[in-house]
C-alpha cells in the first residue's frame, strides 16, 4: 500500500475512534521508519492538497489530523478499487458491447 493511502487510513480510524481533529505524529503510522522519505514527500502532499491538516504538539513537532471538511474526499480516496463507480461502468460498457455483438 502506498505511504499516501496508509496515512490516510491511519487518520480516518483517529478520525472515527477519536472523533473529530485526532491528531497523530506521522512517525507513529505504521511503515513510517521503513521508509521516511516516501512517507514525509506524502505527508507533504496531503497538506498541499488539504486532505490533512498539521499542527505543532506540545514538544513543537508536526501533528496532522483529517481535514474535516474534506473527509468525504479522503472516504473516496481510500475506497477498494472495485467499490469505484467507474470501474462499474467500464464493465457495464463492455457487458452491453459485448451482448450487443453476440446476440
Amino acid at each position: 500500500m502506498s505511504p499516501r493511502k496508509k496515512i490516510l487510513r491511519e487518520l480516518s480510524r483517529h478520525y472515527q475512534t477519536q472523533g473529530g481533529e485526532a491528531l497523530t505524529r506521522p512517525a507513529e503510522i505504521d511503515g513510517f521508519s521503513e521508509r521516511p522519505a516516501d512517507f514525509q514527500k506524502a505527508v507533504n502532499k496531503l497538506l498541499q492538497d488539504r486532505l490533512i491538516q498539521g499542527q505543532p504538539d506540545a514538544e513543537g513537532r508536526l501533528s496532522i489530523a483529517l481535514n474535516g471538511p474534506r473527509v468525504a474526499d479522503v472516504h473516496k480516496e481510500i475506497r477498494p478499487f472495485w467499490l469505484r463507480p467507474s470501474l462499474w461502468m467500464a464493465a457495464a460498457v463492455v457487458l452491453v458491447a459485448t451482448f450487443g455483438l453476440v446476440g
